[in-house]
């Protein structure tokens, strides 16, 4: 999954923020879903938690840094006649010398913090940046009052992003019929953001299916995971009885819409930090996820690559006869007997996770 950081002044580009969600990002992702990729996007247009924190203004300026590295080397920067909000030196400073940031200015605004540490400060992250310059022909939206004594800091920080990344720079023009100037800045972000990531999509093309499947599956259960927010105290519960020696099988079950493939997600994502080797089957979610056959050919997968195994020949990937497929059946058990001549100690760490969707309510089945 590639994760994109967006960064400009938040009152004057709600409408570019939005097409970004709305529609860009997923036209690029029908684009990437041909490779097993996913884009996602970092909006933090929306404010930050600060309840419980006591300096709300310093943990804003954490937050946004913290995104800006879970994201990289991605970032897309929006700028027009704003220079955005200025927190004070004390802030800035703090963060710079947490994060070893060299800044020959403390009074700049949260957009150009944003910029200096996620583009400049990281050769490979400016290469894979994109910024867009916006103009504006109505006057009525131009630069309020309150931004006059920024113009020259903003005019200093667009000069010096045309020196370091100026072939990364885009002009766009707000003209009045606006709803034609926004459709062209659609198609010109699209097909840059395609041009970044195609090279890296076509590399995935050499994948066998089985890994392609593996890579959707994580990029759906990564995707889900994001918007877990309560419920966690349960999830390390379910984690906890996974990690038991005793436990081969865990179900989790629950209405439809509780929040089940979720919490799923979530635990899948959880283990994986933790350094155990995950499969994460959606059933349905993708092709090989249809039937258990093909599942089953996703297990041996994951299983050959913990062991340093050569994979299953193309000879051996045609369909199965029922002789077939209760040998293959038996030398992959997991019920405590031998797998490819290893003993199921070995895997103690390797976590099948599948989401079972039936008219009842759906079950999470957690395989050691």
């Amino acid at each position: 999954m590639k994760s994109i950081f967006v960064s400009s002044t938040f009152r004057d580009f709600h409408r570019e923020r939005d097409l970004l969600r709305s529609r860009i990002i997923p036209e690029v992702n029908d684009t990437a879903k041909e490779y097993g990729e996913f884009v996602n996007l970092c909006d933090l247009r929306w404010g930050v938690d600060t309840s419980g924190n006591e300096d709300p203004e310093q943990t804003v300026l954490s937050v946004c840094l913290d995104e800006i590295d879970r994201s990289r080397p991605y970032m897309l920067v929006f700028l027009g006649e704003r220079y955005g909000y200025v927190p004070g030196k004390e802030y800035i400073c703090q963060e710079a010398e947490k994060r070893g940031l060299a800044l020959k200015d403390l009074e700049i605004s949260v957009t150009q913090l944003e910029i200096e540490y996620g583009a400049f400060h990281d050769r490979n992250t400016l290469d894979h940046t994109l910024f867009y310059f916006r103009e504006i022909e109505d006057p009525q939206t131009g630069t309020d009052p309150g931004e006059r004594q920024y113009r020259e800091k903003m005019s200093a920080l667009k000069r010096r992003i045309l020196a370091l990344a100026g072939e990364h720079v885009h002009f766009y023009r707000i003209g009045p019929d606006a709803d034609a100037s926004y459709e062209q800045l659609c198609r010109s972000i699209r097909k840059h953001l395609e041009e970044i990531f195609l090279d890296e999509w076509k590399l995935s093309a050499g994948m066998c299916p089985e890994e392609k499947d593996h890579q959707k599956q994580w990029n759906y259960v990564r995707e889900k995971a994001g918007y877990f927010k309560v419920g966690a105290a349960f999830a390390g519960e379910v984690m906890e009885q996974i990690g038991q020696e005793e436990t081969s099988v865990c179900f989790l079950t629950g209405d439809m819409g509780t929040g089940k493939s979720t919490c799923f997600s979530f635990i899948c994502t959880e283990m994986e930090k933790k350094g155990w080797d995950v499969l994460p089957v959606m059933c349905g979610n993708t092709a090989l996820s249809t039937d258990e056959e093909q599942i089953l050919r996703c297990i041996v997968w994951l299983l050959e690559k913990r062991l340093e195994v050569p994979h299953l020949s193309e000879e051996k990937k045609k369909p199965m006869t029922p002789e077939k497929e209760c040998r293959v059946r038996k030398k992959w058990e997991f019920s405590g007997r031998t797998v490819s001549g290893r003993k199921t100690a070995d895997f103690r760490n390797v976590f099948c996770s599948c989401i079972v969707c039936t008219d009842r309510p759906a079950a999470v089945c957690c395989l050691r």
